[in-house]
């Protein structure tokens, strides 16, 4: 799959009763760009993963968003930004 056909589209969004996560505790993203889309499944995983303790980010590299994505800034710096200082206390934010 090219990385033009995994960006993320606008769609309507809907709130579904589920059961919370009571077991995840420690979950590592990978390929975090900064979309609307990588922010929206932080913030799902902040309020429903009632046990998460450490998240972990790995910002995609160069090669994975130079082909056709318009380059604002680094994705680390850019993780940096979003999420620091924004997620409870009771997780621990690590950002490689």
């Amino acid at each position: 799959m090219q990385p033009s056909e995994m960006l993320c589209r606008q769609r309507e969004l809907k709130r579904v009763v589920r059961p919370s996560h009571m077991y995840l505790k420690e979950v590592e993203f990978y390929n975090y760009y900064g979309r609307p889309c990588d922010h929206e499944l932080v913030n799902y995983l902040v309020e429903n993963a009632i046990a998460l303790e450490k998240l972990v980010v790995n910002p995609c590299e160069e090669a994975y968003f130079s082909d056709g994505m318009k380059r604002l800034m680094e994705p680390r710096e850019r993780a940096l930004q979003q999420l620091k200082g924004k997620l409870p206390s009771r997780i621990e934010l690590v950002i490689n």
